[in-house]
């Protein structure tokens, strides 16, 4: 019984860290590796995402966030950028941080 409860707890704990994805309004924060200082400069920062559910970001304009985990969003961003010429050896981390934990609203 013992193993069985502790089976379960274990089971909500990982459904619970998964949670929703990127939600509207959200803020994530986007950093790059692989790239040059100046395109650094342009990528690495913090996003809200809009209503649309979007990010808008330097040269490939908007980019579909909401649903999609950190680790999905940037594995997208990295088959995008890595089509750009400039920017084929990126490497995207994204961090999700709902606008509550305290992110200025942009």
């Amino acid at each position: 019984m013992t193993t069985l409860v502790v089976l379960f707890f274990s089971l909500l704990t990982i459904l619970a860290s998964r949670g929703e994805g990127i939600q509207k309004k959200d803020m994530i924060e986007i950093t790059v590796t692989g790239i040059s200082i100046s395109e650094k400069f342009l990528l690495d920062n913090a996003y809200q995402v809009s209503n649309e559910g979007t990010c808008l970001l330097w040269k490939i304009g908007k980019v579909k966030a909401i649903g999609k985990s950190c680790r999905e969003f940037a594995e997208e961003l990295i088959a995008i950028y890595r089509k750009q010429e400039s920017c084929s050896t990126a490497t995207f981390r994204v961090k999700h941080a709902p606008l509550s934990c305290g992110y200025p609203s942009l």
